[in-house]
């Protein structure tokens, strides 16, 4: 089975449920007043300890939604009973996304006042600054035209980076040095003593 989150917000969600799975709720479409994605139940072993048989556990795609809402406050993430939010939950959840972005700008404004350093700018904070309209001083030095989408998240990043700022992932064309096997030992001459 699967639980419908719906969302308000225009960038993606991505969330790292500890040991449980990765979900990404996608982001509303351009010219959409929400977006939704099913979360999937998941099943899990559970381990009993040593002297007795693993048994098998079930979250519900609720249950799961449920914990991304609270783990994302002010992300315009809806959990709704019905079977589309009503309007009264799209006005509350993009007053309180609005409000959220404010105070992100605000954060990256401080950020920026103290230190002038690109790099430590938040990804959320630049997404709020983008959601708002507004402009900062902070936000990329690179043009938006030379900006590419990376092929798994979509998030705009410069055509030399190796890594997504936002998944994570690797995505230059060069091999990634952590998935590179090191060369095989050759063969070794050991001295024997007399």
């Amino acid at each position: 089975m699967s639980f419908r989150l719906y969302t308000v917000n225009a960038f993606p969600v991505y969330c790292e449920m500890g040991a449980g799975p990765k979900v990404t709720v996608e982001g509303k479409p351009k010219d959409a007043r929400f977006g939704f994605t099913d979360i999937q139940d998941w099943g899990y072993r559970v381990d009993q300890g040593p002297d007795r048989p693993s048994t098998w556990d079930t979250d519900s795609g609720e249950k799961i939604a449920r914990d991304i809402v609270e783990r994302n406050p002010g992300l315009g993430l809806i959990m709704t009973a019905s079977e589309r939010p009503t309007e009264e939950e799209l006005v509350a959840a993009e007053t309180e996304l609005k409000h959220q972005d404010r105070l992100r700008v605000i954060k990256g404004d401080r950020s920026w006042e103290n230190n002038k350093k690109r790099d430590l700018i938040d990804e959320e904070w630049r997404r709020a600054v983008k959601r708002l309209g507004w402009t900062r001083e902070w936000m990329d030095n690179i043009p938006d035209q030379a900006l590419v989408p990376c092929p798994f998240c979509e998030t705009r990043i410069g055509p030399k980076a190796k890594v997504c700022k936002t998944c994570g992932r690797w995505v230059s064309s060069e091999p990634d040095p952590q998935s590179v096997a090191a060369p095989a030992p050759g063969p070794r001459r050991v001295a024997a003593g007399i």
